[in-house]
């Protein structure tokens, strides 16, 4: 089961390492000296990499239901749809914002985006609807951009732009739970759950004792 408490320690907490550990360290040699070039990263196995983490998003998001047949495949399908959308609008959102303002195509920054729609909608994925993972997405995509901008801007050298997905994107998905959680969703998601565990408890606590299941 996915939280906004889960999204905090793992995410905030992730994000807040790396942007104290690119402060304490320091920019890279050239970084903002005018006209020096830096190589950038393997854009292969950045696109490469973006797509493993996605695919294993939907096992810590949809695996986290414990349950993926039974009563709990809905909330699990739910969950999914969540995912697959809030990052698929992220990343689209950033291809606009990155063409519109900067002029150009820059994989890596593409490939950030769909992880800031993946870390937006974490916390929330069990409890919105398609339609607002929308809007996580796409608000998701502008606070990576901008956040990233601003670390350039205060002369922080976060390499593979760390902090802006898991640290920014981290707060504003644990900002979007209460915000945005529909009261339908939630039942279904975590009290549906609970029963479900519940009914698992007895069940163990029945065979235990024997109580049935044994042969007459």
């Amino acid at each position: 089961r996915t939280s906004s408490a889960v999204l905090w320690v793992v995410r905030c907490g992730g994000g807040t390492c790396a942007l104290l550990g690119a402060i304490i360290v320091g920019p890279r040699q050239g970084r903002f000296v005018p006209g020096c070039h830096i190589m950038k990263q393997n854009a292969v196995f950045q696109v490469l990499g973006t797509l493993l983490l996605w695919f294993g998003w939907y096992g810590f998001n949809c695996g986290s239901t414990q349950g993926l047949g039974g009563p709990l495949s809905n909330a699990a399908a739910k969950i999914g749809v969540a995912t697959t959308v809030s990052a698929s609008t992220s990343g689209t959102t950033t291809i606009l914002l990155n063409f519109m303002l900067d002029r150009r195509f820059d994989p890596a920054t593409v490939c950030n985006g769909i992880l800031a729609g993946l870390v937006s909608v974490t916390g929330a994925c069990a409890i919105v609807l398609p339609h607002t993972a929308f809007i996580i997405g796409i608000v998701g995509a502008h606070v990576y951009y901008f956040a990233s901008k601003f670390l350039v801007a205060m002369k922080i050298d976060d390499v593979v732009d760390a902090s802006p997905v898991h640290f920014f994107c981290g707060i504003w998905g644990t900002l979007a739970v209460p915000i945005f959680c529909d009261p339908a969703t939630f039942a279904d998601s975590y009290l549906q759950l609970q029963i479900t565990r519940r009914d698992m408890d007895c069940f163990t606590i029945l065979k235990k004792e024997g109580s049935f299941l044994e042969p007459m």
